[in-house]
């Protein structure tokens, strides 16, 4: 290992002694070049001599103009002294002598070694990787270029300390000391456009100044290349975290992952319809939701839009239960959310003493079994707008803004969004408390301004539409940066797999839920999948197929097409569900006994069908109930959807089978019509006989043993 390291050290050394050496090898050649010519058509010495002079001259005024320590202007004007007296000597009397050239040598070789000297401060570059003379070079003459820039633009002398070169090659990165005399790094970072235009970068490119080593530098970014324009995927990675590790948003222009600590940072996102919010919140929600140890809950009250990709897997029947731990797209179910949340929050205030006590903390230790709660509100204008007149507005506002002030501690807390970064839109307590802010593109740098606060250098153009956007963290400079997409068909894997691991509500905080709602906390999923599930007279009807038709080129006409309830004439799955479900019980065969009302609905929608197989949001209108109530009344009976989705009417998702139903209509049969499939047992038992079929969407009782409960 030590020579390996060894190895690398001499690997790295090399490129600074070409450096150091080839320049002084390059100027010896010339001045041996120039006595030669100068001897063959008989130059005069004084030529020499006064060319020397008038160079060392020009050098050192140069080099005082751009700020050259003394030692660099002694190394310079010594170099020129000795190459004109070694030229003159030679002219007066023969280069063709073995002591001239040793004369000439040793010069060249001290001179070598004092190079270590720098020509001047600026030039004492150290590029971040360096892989030859070349490449120093060229940092080298980057910083120069810089350096004089900004002496241009900004009146400021400055030096270049170190270039870094981006690794995605997009641009690079200066370090930037700072002169004496109170000069500032935002003095700097007020001139980043000014900059951006005098370096003439193209569109979406620009200057980013953020905090270097010490409060006397800076890192000034330059972004040559525009990669905001860019389409930024989201990672298809879905591992385990934590909300004690920093969440994804996107990158930044230099290639570094965007990412938000949210542990103690509430949020505030801001930007125009099309400017890419609703992408960033689903970023969001991807990414603390896959945190093991956060429950996500949403307000949408715009037609919960953001909530509705995240809850399809969960409507269609793919997943046992939501990957939101509440969802609210009214002010009923809003109010009811953030009246609950802030109840918990208090109570953490208290109940959470002694945990802290134990953890020696502060704040409060988040884990599985007592997460992290974020609220995501989008659309602030309809739950947050400080001009509203609705008295149920200012309540949500005022128990939000109360969640936001003091749940940072108790592991709650709220990211507000909105169309505009106005005060109508967003109040200033709302704006003080965000310690996270993001304002996406809009058209006004109005609204940047009063996001972020006056006198930034924020610019519009360093965006490049959709996707982009300014970051900022507490007391940082907004930063440029793209939004990571997901598609529809990735949000719907992540969806899955925070569904399938994701953390509950902790038992105090349902204890604390009940005590304030009753059963509206335990029942809201079911109000979640009335508010967001398709409506039953639209979207779900193309799922079955259309019936026979009466004649020929003639569709039948359903009662609901004669009202005017749809155009075409799909019949109506509720009159399925009536004539299927009309026998209390049904005889499977001559000589069997009978079969449960929601087994014999089930078969008879399936005859009606003509088909084997159905899917579950299909079973579920035929028989006028939802996907959860028939899956209580078929489980008991051992009836569960195929482990596989399979495709019917052209979507691939979940239902039951023919051969399960008719399965489980023989064991009713073969057991004298008493029905013995328990949830959860491992075999089955026979209950009482007098125990009673369960009716359709109500879950059955169950059996108890000789023993006890």
């Amino acid at each position: 290992m030590a020579d390996t390291r060894q190895r690398a050290r001499r690997t790295e050394a090399a490129p600074s002694d070409v450096v150091i050496f080839g320049p002084t090898v390059r100027t010896t050649l010339a001045v041996a070049a120039t006595a030669a010519a100068g001897d063959m058509f008989g130059l005069p010495a004084y030529w020499a001599s006064g060319a020397a002079l008038v160079g060392g001259i020009g050098t050192a005024l140069a080099d005082v103009r751009e700020g050259a320590s003394p030692a660099a202007l002694v190394y310079r004007f010594s170099c020129w002294c000795g190459s004109g007296a070694w030229l003159t000597y030679a002219l007066l009397d023969t280069p063709w002598k073995l002591n001239t050239w040793a004369a000439l040598g040793v010069g060249a070789l001290t001179a070598a070694v004092l190079s270590r000297i720098p020509a001047r401060d600026g030039e004492r570059i150290r590029a971040a990787t360096t892989s030859s003379a070349l490449v120093l070079g060229s940092n080298a003459r980057l910083a120069q270029e810089w350096e004089a820039r900004i002496m241009r633009v900004v009146h400021m002398r400055v030096r270049i300390e170190e270039v870094q070169r981006w690794s995605n090659g997009a641009g690079y990165s200066l370090l930037v000391d700072l002169p004496s005399g109170g000069a500032t790094r935002d003095r700097l970072a007020s001139a980043e456009s000014n900059l951006a235009s005098d370096a003439k970068l193209r569109n979406g490119c620009g200057v980013e100044v953020t905090k270097g080593p010490n409060r006397g530098s800076a890192w000034m970014h330059v972004s040559t290349i525009n990669l905001l324009g860019e389409i930024l995927d989201y990672p298809a990675e879905y591992a385990p975290r934590s909300i004690l590790e920093p969440v994804y948003l996107g990158g930044y222009r230099n290639g570094a992952p965007a990412s938000v600590p949210l542990r103690e940072l509430a949020g505030l996102i801001t930007g125009q319809r099309g400017s890419g919010k609703t992408s960033l919140l689903h970023a969001l929600t991807a990414g603390v939701g896959l945190c093991t140890d956060t429950v996500v809950l949403h307000i949408d009250l715009n037609g919960g839009g953001m909530s509705q990709p995240w809850l399809d897997a969960w409507l269609e029947g793919e997943v046992d239960r939501p990957p939101l731990g509440w969802a609210a797209s009214n002010m009923d179910e809003a109010l009811l959310l953030s009246e609950t949340m802030l109840a918990i929050v208090k109570d953490r205030k208290r109940s959470t003493r002694r945990i802290k006590k134990q953890a020696n903390a502060s704040l409060l230790p988040v884990s599985a079994a007592l997460p992290y709660y974020l609220i995501m509100v989008d659309e602030s204008a309809e739950a947050m707008s400080p001009t509203s007149n609705d008295p149920r507005v200012a309540k949500l506002r005022a128990n939000l803004e109360e969640i936001q002030r003091i749940g940072r501690n108790e592991a709650v807390n709220v990211i507000f969004s909105g169309l505009r970064a106005t005060a109508d839109v967003v109040s200033p307590n709302v704006k003080k408390q965000s310690g996270f802010r993001v304002g996406m593109f809009v058209q006004d740098e109005e609204e940047l301004s009063y996001l972020f606060g006056w006198n930034k250098g924020i610019s519009l153009d360093d965006l490049d539409g959709a996707g982009c956007g300014f970051v900022q963290f507490d007391k940082d400079r907004p930063r440029p940066f793209k939004a990571a997409f997901l598609q529809p068909l990735q949000i719907g894997e992540i969806s899955t797999t925070i569904s399938a691991r994701r953390t509950d509500f902790d038992p105090r905080a349902i204890a604390v839920a009940r005590a304030l709602t009753g059963d509206a906390f335990d029942t809201r999923f079911d109000r979640m999948r009335a508010d967001f599930a398709d409506p039953e007279d639209d979207d779900d009807l193309d799922l079955l197929p259309l019936p026979a038709p009466s004649a020929p080129g003639q569709l039948p006409q359903s009662p609901l097409a004669q009202a005017g309830g749809f155009p075409l004439a799909w019949e109506n799955p509720n009159s399925i569900a009536a004539q299927a479900t009309a026998p209390k019980q049904v005889a499977l065969s001559a000589g069997g006994g009978e079969v449960p009302e929601v087994i014999a609905a089930a078969l008879a929608v399936l005859d009606g069908l003509g088909d084997d197989r159905i899917h579950s949001a299909d079973l579920a209108i035929a028989l006028g109930t939802t996907m959860d109530k028939l899956a209580a009344a078929l489980r008991p009976f051992g009836v569960t959807t195929l482990p596989n989705k399979f495709v019917r009417n052209g979507k691939d998702r979940r239902g039951y089978d023919r051969a399960d139903l008719t399965a489980a209509a023989e064991r009713h049969r073969n057991r004298g019509g008493q029905e013995a499939v328990l949830v959860g047992a491992a075999s089955p038992t026979t209950p009482p006989s007098d125990s009673p079929t369960p009716p359709l969407g109500e879950s059955p009782t169950p059996p108890t043993s000789p023993g006890g409960p």
